[in-house]
């Protein structure tokens, strides 16, 4: 077998996460790895801990693996597969440690994975207020140069998806395999992440997503990025879970405070009370990973505060009107072209056509 071979055959026998499994990797490679698992009965390997386990579940897989078919199926739907030690593997999952995973199937742009990183995530039973916020961070993120990753699930995770993709680029990390995309309702959306960014799995095409997995797949979320914010989340929601695999890693972790009478901001109020950074803006954000806000900063220090309070009346991911951006702010005419001059001068606003955006 070639390396693309063994990596789809190891995707066909082991499940996210098996620590052992990597360890096996380590020890034996690829190649002999594989010749172990097929073996009749398990020979010692001490350099494995739990080996005797590992056979016992690896070997039924590993004699029934039929790892050209799944490379068939993937190179019929435009994914392609990479395993540790391949030219575009992303490096910083090393941080994962013995959880690393040893395969990833992709669609879309590669380079995007050793790109900087900001995940996004929350409740898929999200709210109003937390979509537009996840959306609106995304957006503003994008425009940052920063890729925005998550789970590509309802809510939140959606949310930031698209608006990632109106600014700049963004990553799905998903449970299933490629060519089962889940959930069904976020198909069009896989389809574009596909074709502007990069969809990313740890099992192969074919395969279904599982309950057991979803977890795991949460850590590669928080191994990926260099930061995560969590938007809106309940006490049992799965993005504390990923939130706790990011600190465990080291990774920065915030989250956006909401009405202490919510249900949906219930996570987030005890992240932020454990210490999690109190996000309000993309400014927390960009100041926890260490960016500097060039726009925003001038726009803050600003003497004017009539150029401060224009500029809060933006629409975040949209142009306006003058007349807009009166009724927005609450100030006459006169004075929001005076502050609306100020800011263009500043560098921070462009008049297209008679709308104005945010550069």
């Amino acid at each position: 077998m070639d390396e693309r071979e063994l990596a789809a055959a190891w995707s066909g026998i082991i499940e996210p996460g098996d620590r052992a499994a990597g360890d096996l990797w380590n020890a034996l490679g690829a190649e002999v790895g594989l010749e172990w698992m097929r073996l009749p009965s398990a020979q010692p390997l001490v350099q494995v801990q739990g080996w005797k386990a590992l056979h016992a579940r690896t070997h039924p897989r590993a004699l029934a693996v039929e790892p050209n078919i799944e490379l068939s199926r993937a190179k019929a739907l435009g994914v392609d597969v990479m395993w540790r030690g391949h030219e575009d593997w992303p490096g910083q999952l090393s941080c994962l440690g013995p959880a690393e995973p040893l395969v990833l199937w992709t669609k879309g742009n590669t380079d995007l994975l050793s790109r900087q990183q900001v995940a996004i995530v929350g409740a898929r039973a999200s709210t109003a207020y937390g979509n537009r916020i996840a959306q609106d961070m995304a957006w503003e993120l994008g425009k940052q140069g920063i890729v925005v990753t998550s789970g590509g699930a309802y809510g939140i995770d959606a949310a930031a998806h698209k608006g990632a993709l109106e600014s700049g680029q963004t990553i799905a990390v998903l449970c299933g395999g490629l060519g089962n995309l889940y959930p069904r309702g976020n198909v069009d959306l896989f389809n574009r992440i596909g074709c502007e960014g990069i969809l990313v799995s740890e099992v192969p095409p074919g395969w279904r997503p599982a309950r057991w997995r979803f977890l795991e797949r949460n850590r590669v979320i928080a191994g990926l990025a260099q930061a995560l914010v969590v938007v809106e989340a309940g006490m049992r929601s799965g993005a504390l879970a990923t939130a706790s695999r990011a600190a465990d890693i080291s990774c920065e972790v915030g989250a956006v405070p909401g009405p202490v009478t919510s249900a949906a901001s219930a996570g987030c109020l005890h992240l932020i009370r454990e210490g999690a950074a109190l996000i309000r803006s993309v400014n927390d954000i960009l100041e926890m990973i260490g960016e500097f806000v060039s726009h925003e900063a001038i726009v803050e220090m600003a003497v004017d505060p009539y150029e401060q309070r224009v500029w809060e009346a933006f629409p975040v991911s949209r142009v306006s009107t003058t007349d807009e951006l009166v009724l927005a702010s609450g100030l006459s005419r006169e004075v929001t072209e005076a502050a609306l001059v100020g800011l263009k001068l500043r560098g921070v606003i462009a008049l297209d056509e008679h709308q104005w955006r945010r550069l």
